[in-house]
């Protein structure tokens, strides 16, 4: 009863009392069964056994390769299915990658690198595409927000601000704001839920990185003329831009969740 299917079906291996062969049944490409065997079969000094159409047949599984660095997929089960059929057809499957390690696709002849113009088989970047993507860890959310600001309100504003530009949630390498939000409860329970990252930086250091949309009342407030758009700038990197100007949400006059307060 607590096998469910494919997508969530966890790692369930099998080894021999000697530690000589490690066997996947349940979980091979989601649920990481078979690198767990490899690893395994390594640290014994003994064998992986991989039955898997991929494994036995020498294909990169696309529906599981971008775990190993952290991506994560989106698209239904049915697309990835589709994918899958049409790579074991022994034809190229056609991709178009805009983020992430790429040497991975010389290795392997039955990629082709296509451009975007050309709907691919498989997308990777940080673009919600409809079919099969995976999207490297690539955007940073910087927020800010009043004390008290409801987790219903933070998560609406982040899944609109997505929306409106376009970009997957799954792309989300984490979150950042100034030191003095890094007890806010609502920050803290979306972080440790999300597994992301959460970042902050004190006033002077926000103060420095030039931001496009800079206010005199967040200054007089925090220290900083900006809080959302220059903590993303820093928690991204040398290099980081914004997909999206600051955007300012109010709560609803009547919201799910408790009172809300603008973030």
């Amino acid at each position: 009863p607590l096998i469910q299917g494919k997508e969530r079906d966890p790692a369930v291996l099998v080894l021999d009392p000697g530690g000589h062969w490690v066997i996947p049944l349940l979980g091979g490409h989601n649920g990481g069964a078979e690198q767990r065997a490899r690893e395994l079969a390594a640290e014994l000094q003994g064998s992986a056994v991989l039955t898997g159409a991929c494994a036995s047949e020498g294909r990169l599984a696309l529906d599981a390769f971008g775990e190993a660095w952290g991506w994560r997929r989106s698209g239904s089960i049915e697309s990835w299915r589709h994918l899958m059929q049409h790579q074991a057809s022994d034809v190229k499957v056609t991709v178009h990658q805009s983020q992430g390690l790429c040497t991975w696709q010389t290795l392997h002849s039955r990629i082709e690198p296509v451009a975007a113009a050309t709907p691919p088989d498989l997308w990777i970047g940080s673009e919600q595409r409809k079919g099969c993507s995976w999207h490297p860890a690539s955007l940073w959310l910087g927020v800010g927000c009043e004390r008290g600001t409801s987790l219903n309100l933070v998560e609406r504003a982040i899944r609109e601000a997505l929306e409106e530009a376009g970009l997957a949630l799954e792309a989300v390498a984490g979150l950042a704001s100034i030191d003095r939000k890094a007890d806010e409860a609502a920050l803290q329970v979306l972080t440790e839920t999300r597994q992301w990252p959460f970042r902050t930086y004190d006033a002077a250091s926000l103060q420095d990185v030039s931001v496009p949309s800079p206010s005199d009342v967040v200054l007089r407030e925090m220290g900083t003329a900006s809080v959302a758009e220059a903590s993303a700038l820093l928690a991204a990197g040398r290099g980081g831009k914004l997909r999206l100007a600051k955007r300012i949400v109010h709560a609803r006059a009547k919201e799910p969740d408790r009172d809300e307060k603008g973030a």
